[in-house]
This record gives structure tokens, sequence and C-alpha cells, in this order.
């Protein structure tokens, strides 16, 4: 019994941050909904409502329903959410995460550095309490974070008054694979055309950069000149075209063990804002 009394104290004495952590889901999009409460049709019209704010304002909201968050609070899992997921602008910190851990009947609108002013914490929580929790008690999930959302666009819509400005386009290595093998396969294919190595390696060049100059901006000139010399080396001096009757065999081309065609493109991601409590929680 005096053994079995220790064992119990000793549990007791464990801080609950260290008997279980519920981990943060990765950002899949603007709607994460791991208990399967919305339907595929209010998702995508939770997000398109989203993205149209991101276009038009650079701010950034993000939802998250999860089943439950205990042993912690509310607050502390909400902030370990903000570190991981950097939703909002860097710099700016305009960003914005609504979280439901529908088991626990708990809610939690938590509010970037940058909107503090736009949505004080005594805002947040009035929106919590006639917008959510009125709707949420009735089972009506959908209806009160729609509502949350569209007064929350409101109060951005007032205190961002400017355009976003351009968007840093991320440079997916798989893209820039992806258009390299490309265009080393339409200057092979021009060589089988022509017979001209010069011709084949300036055309390959050229369509590299012509493709990839609208996504990669800068990165595209690089490729070009990568497919240029590639076609140089190995049409000109033979490396890869042997015999006269030009026998094709790839030697190196395609083969890269870090490398994954698709899966780089699209997607969303948080812009890299910071977050330091602000917001309001609730429970219905």
């Amino acid at each position: 019994m005096t053994i079995f009394l220790r064992g119990i104290l000793c549990l007791w004495l464990i801080p609950l941050s260290l008997i279980a952590e519920v981990p943060v889901p990765a950002l899949t999009g603007r709607v994460v909904d791991l208990t399967n409460t919305l339907s595929s049709g209010e998702k995508d019209n939770l997000s398109l409502k989203l993205k149209n704010l991101e276009t038009n304002k650079g701010s950034q909201i993000a939802i998250l329903f999860i089943p439950s968050i205990e042993p912690e609070s509310i607050e502390e899992y909400s902030i370990r959410v903000a570190e991981k997921w950097k939703i909002g602008r860097e710099k700016k910190d305009d960003g914005v995460i609504i979280i439901i851990a529908k088991n626990d009947r708990k809610i939690r609108i938590e509010v970037g550095y940058g909107l503090e002013g736009a949505i004080p914490d005594a805002y947040a929580k009035r929106i919590i309490e006639h917008s959510i929790i009125p709707n949420f008690k009735q089972g009506n999930f959908f209806t009160g974070i729609d509502r949350a959302v569209d007064v929350l666009e409101g109060l951005i819509n007032k205190e961002i008054t400017e355009p976003p400005g351009p968007k840093t386009k991320v440079v997916s290595t798989e893209g820039i694979f992806l258009l390299t093998l490309i265009g080393l396969f339409l200057g092979y294919f021009i060589f089988g055309w022509t017979s001209r190595a010069s011709f084949s390696s300036l055309s390959g060049g050229l369509i590299t950069f012509l493709l990839g100059i609208s996504t990669f901006g800068g990165i595209a000139l690089l490729s070009a000149i990568l497919v240029f010399f590639i076609l140089s080396i190995t049409l000109g001096g033979g490396g890869v075209y042997r015999g006269s009757n030009r026998t094709r065999s790839f030697r190196t081309i395609g083969r890269s063990g870090n490398f994954r065609i698709g899966g780089g493109f699209g997607g969303f991601s948080g812009g890299g804002g910071s977050f330091g409590g602000g917001g309001a929680s609730g429970s219905w």
C-alpha cells in the first residue's frame, strides 16, 4: 500500500505538460478540420472567403477544428499553433487563428500583434459570445464560424486600407528540376529533328526561360543557362549522342535522389506572422 501511495504521489508531482501534449497538426489549408464537423462544401466556402481576404488585404485567417487539447488550456495550445503556423505576414503580424476544441467545448480567437488594434480582446470576446456560441449551442458550427469570419473581415478592412504588396514567390526545388528536365527533353527533341547542336542548345534554353519566367522569375534564367550548357556539352561533344544514327542514351538526366516531381506547387502557408497572446476564449 505504501509503495502504491508513493507512486500516486509521484504522478501527482509530474507537470501536466510532461504527461501529454496534443501535437499541433500540419497547416494543410486555411481550414483544418480534424473532427469532420464541416462538409467539404462548407470548408470550400470558408476557404474561398479567407483567400479573397488575403488577396485584397494581405491578412490571413486560419481555422482549426480539433477534438481535444486537454490537459492544456485553450490559451496554451493556441499559442503553440500560432508559433508553428505563423499565420499573417512577416513584420506586419496581421494573422488570426480560430481554434475550436470540439469535445472540450472550448473556442479561442488568437490575434496577431499587428491586428490587436483592429481586434482588441473585448471585440474578440464579443464575437465569440454573440456570433459563435449561440450557433454552436444549436449545432450550427458552420454558421457560427462563418459569421465570426464576416465580423473579423469587417474589422480588418477598417484597419488595413492599403492593398497587399507583391508576394515573394516561394521557389520550389521540384519545380526547378521539372522545368530543367522539360527544357532538356525539348532540346534533345529539336536536335533529333534538325541535327544542329547549337540551334538545339539555344532553343532548349530559350524555351526553358519562357516557360519558367512567370512562375520562378530570375530562377528561370539559371535553369535556362543550365539547360543550354548541358545541351551544348552533350550534343556538341557527343557525350550523349553516339554513332551516325544518333542513338540516344540518357546518362544522368532525370536521376536525383532528393527530388520528387509534384507536390511542390500551390497550397497555403503562413507568412511568418507573430502572436503575443492577444484575443479571447470562450466555451459553450
